[in-house]
């Protein structure tokens, strides 16, 4: 299998084009970035990036940031400045997604990231041709994701079940709720409160309840030993 080995080229901080044009951030990021930045005299453009209004409760709320400098702030001299602190994204590069939680476990271009140096649909080519109908159980490709990516499979698995998390919550509260998920937003009109804040102002979650999930999703190993996940 091909293996991905990181160039340290500063590509992918330079341009987020197939990101949405911004570097998606989960809320606890914004604010280790933001507390970064003001140390540095650096100005970030954070703003809401995936958002719904909830019309029973006249909260609008977010489950992704996404921060809109390019190229990266912390990009210097084609090197990140705070390489031990990025955010989830950088560390699972040039993964989106993995198959791990989709029904079908079908494999396709959209789960990967354009990296310049390494050619994402060429490990796509090899994995499928020992797959039946683009699809394979995880014991099939779980291996040859974490051959060719690494660590980078891991962080993005974790992204994976942080997402899933939240997207279990809207499910379980869904009969409480009433969304519109495409709207305008008035930033004027809407403060849009980050997810985990939401919850807690919507009486699902108390504030120690949101600090204990939070602290789950930045722990990797702790998070996979909770859901029972081998790595």
């Amino acid at each position: 299998m091909l293996k991905f080995d990181c160039k340290k080229c500063g590509k992918c901080c330079e341009s987020f084009g197939n990101l949405g044009n911004c570097l998606p951030l989960f809320e606890w990021e914004v604010d280790e970035l933001k507390s970064i930045a003001q140390k540095e005299g650096l100005i970030l453009d954070i703003k809401p990036f995936i958002f719904w209004l909830d019309k029973k409760s006249g909260f609008a709320f977010t489950i992704q940031y996404g921060l809109f400098n390019e190229p990266c702030p912390f990009l210097k001299n084609k090197s990140c400045s705070i390489y031990e602190n990025r955010p989830l994204i950088c560390r699972q590069f040039p993964l989106l997604r993995t198959p791990f939680f989709q029904d079908d476990r079908k494999l396709n271009s959209p789960y990967f990231l354009r990296c310049e140096n390494f050619n994402n649909k060429a490990f796509l080519a090899q994995l499928l041709d020992t797959s039946k109908d683009n699809k394979m159980k995880r014991s099939e490709w779980e291996p040859k994701y974490k051959e060719t990516y690494g660590k980078c499979y891991e962080f993005c698995l974790q992204t994976d079940f942080i997402l899933k998390s939240m997207l279990i919550f809207l499910e379980k509260i869904n009969g409480r709720l009433k969304l519109k998920t495409s709207f305008e937003p008035d930033f004027n009109k809407y403060a849009i409160i980050p997810f985990f804040e939401f919850l807690v102002k919507i009486n699902v979650l108390n504030s120690t309840q949101r600090e204990e999930y939070i602290a789950l999703f930045k722990d990797k190993d702790l998070l996979f030993k909770t859901f029972g996940v081998s790595i």
